[in-house]
Parts: structure tokens; C-alpha cells; sequence
């Protein structure tokens, strides 16, 4: 992709991205309420473009807080300043296209026009299809475990403008969840973050190739996987080509959320129930 920021800050680009958040009261950047913004928004957007457009623009740090979740877990994630939540929807906005149109079809989640009852409706074809045996879980701690120096790689392959790459690393370097050390690289890409489920897809694409490159049906929805196989010999063989690419990518499977066998009765997809064979009938 080329002249990406040119159309990044046109004019109707920004004002679409503007609107998105219309009715959001996050500060416009650390020290600025919106309310203190509002009465010359005009002036700041305007700023705000030729920033982007000059390669000036200094993203803000993000405020982590963490969330309790109804399980008793907690899961942590990060607001950004609306500053940054409008550059990164301008972005978004020219970059989707691009992207949609490389991902694959069995990927389902944060993309557009599709959602969970669609990835579920997938799966159950599979099973109609004789594709009982599975292999059910999600990748542990993805979005805190991307690392970036493979998903920088990735980036560089399909952007070839400089500034909206140099824009792009500016907002990993600053919000990795783990910031590189002389013993690690840095990782992660903040969950809350306007870019984050693109960048996720994007890197998670490489399973998706892995798995049609082996001819392994799946579903995948985020970072939830769903394989599903035709025999026990073809499980096991798509078990192990899933634990290799997820450790090539710097990943791995869930152990706790992990399950490989034959469907079972009641088993749950994607907070539905799969559908269960009993006496060679589909119900």
C-alpha cells in the first residue's frame, strides 16, 4: 500500500473519524479535557492533520486500568486519549480495505459484516459435513504476547509508506503491554486500542494460511480456534501443525481452555451449543 497518510488526512477521511467519536468525553490529549477543546475543535483537528501529514504526530501514553470480569477474573485494558482514538480511526478507515481483502473467510471475529452467529453457523456446517473431531481453544494472553519485532515485519510487507509506518511503530513502541528489555523483545498491542483487533487479525493471518496450506478446516473468531477434523489420525496431525505455528509466532495455546476429542454432548462454541450426533443423526 502507498499514500497511505494522503489519504488518511483528506479532509472527509478525518471528518468520518471525528464523527465515530462524537459522543465520546475522553480528554482530547493529557492535560486537555474535550470540553476545554470543543470551543476551537476546528483549529485542533486542523493541527492534527498537518501533524499527521508532516510525520510529527506524538502519540499519547494510554491509561491501563483493570476490569473485573463476571468469571472473578480480572482483564486489563487501556483508553487512549481522543486525540489518538481519531488518528487511529483515520487509519483504520484506509487500511480495512486493504486488509479485508487478504484475510481469510473463516475468520470471523472484529471484522466487518461478520459476527459470532456466523462463525457458529460455519462450525455447524463443518459438523454436518462429518468434521467431528476437534480441536476447541484460544491462544493464552494473545494481545499481551504479539511480539512486535514479527508483527513490524508483517507491517513492512504490506505498507510501503514510510509515514504511516513510522506512525504505526510510534503507537507500538509507546503501548506495547511489554516494553523490550536486553532479554526480550517488546510485545503486545493494548486491548481498548482503536487498531489493535486489525493489527490482531493481521498477525493471526499467518495461522489461517498455515492451516488452509494443510488443508485443515477451521473457525476462528479473535483468538478463539476451532479446528475440525474428519478422523482422530487427521486431529492429531492438525493438533500438532497448530502447537508449531502458534510457538513459530512467538504464541501458544490456553491449556486451561483447551480441549481435543470428539464433539461432546452440550459442548459450547462461541456461548452456543454445538450440535451433537446421536445414532448417526445430527441434532
Amino acid at each position: 500500500m502507498k499514500k497511505v497518510m494522503q489519504a488518511v488526512t483528506t479532509p472527509d477521511n478525518l471528518n468520518a473519524a471525528w464523527r465515530w467519536f462524537r459522543n465520546d468525553r475522553t480528554v482530547w490529549q493529557r492535560g486537555m479535557r474535550r470540553a476545554e477543546m470543543e470551543p476551537h475543535k476546528v483549529r485542533h483537528i486542523l493541527t492534527l492533520q498537518q501533524d499527521l501529514t508532516e510525520n510529527r504526530f506524538k502519540p499519547d501514553e494510554v491509561r491501563r486500568f483493570t476490569l473485573k470480569q463476571a468469571n472473578g477474573k480480572e482483564r486489563e485494558l487501556a483508553t487512549l486519549t481522543l486525540k489518538d482514538k481519531i488518528a487511529q480511526r483515520a487509519l483504520l478507515q484506509v487500511l480495512t480495505p486493504h486488509f479485508e481483502r487478504r484475510f481469510h473467510p473463516d475468520s470471523f471475529g472484529y471484522r466487518p459484516g461478520r459476527n459470532v452467529d456466523m462463525a457458529f453457523a460455519r462450525a455447524r456446517v463443518n459438523l454436518t459435513e462429518g468434521r467431528r473431531y476437534l480441536v476447541h481453544t484460544d491462544i493464552k494472553s494473545f494481545f499481551d504476547e504479539v511480539p512486535h519485532p514479527q508483527l513490524k515485519q508483517l507491517l513492512r510487507q504490506h505498507i510501503k509508506d514510510r509515514k504511516a509506518l513510522a506512525l504505526l511503530f510510534r503507537w507500538l513502541d509507546l503501548h506495547a503491554t511489554r516494553p523490550a528489555s536486553w532479554w526480550r523483545c517488546a510485545r503486545g498491542i493494548p486491548q481498548g486500542g482503536i487498531l489493535s483487533p486489525l493489527l490482531g487479525n493481521l498477525y493471526l493471518d499467518q495461522l489461517d494460511q498455515t492451516l488452509q496450506l494443510h488443508g485443515i478446516r477451521f473457525v476462528r473468531y479473535a483468538d478463539d480456534v476451532l479446528l475440525m477434523c474428519s478422523s482422530p489420525k487427521t486431529l492429531q496431525r492438525a493438533a500438532t501443525v497448530l502447537r508449531k505455528c502458534l510457538k513459530r509466532m512467538g504464541l501458544r495455546m490456553n491449556p486451561t481452555k483447551t480441549r481435543i476429542g470428539e464433539v461432546a454432548k452440550g459442548q459450547q462454541y462461541l456461548g452456543k451449543t454445538l450440535p451433537h450426533q446421536v445414532f448417526g443423526k445430527v441434532s
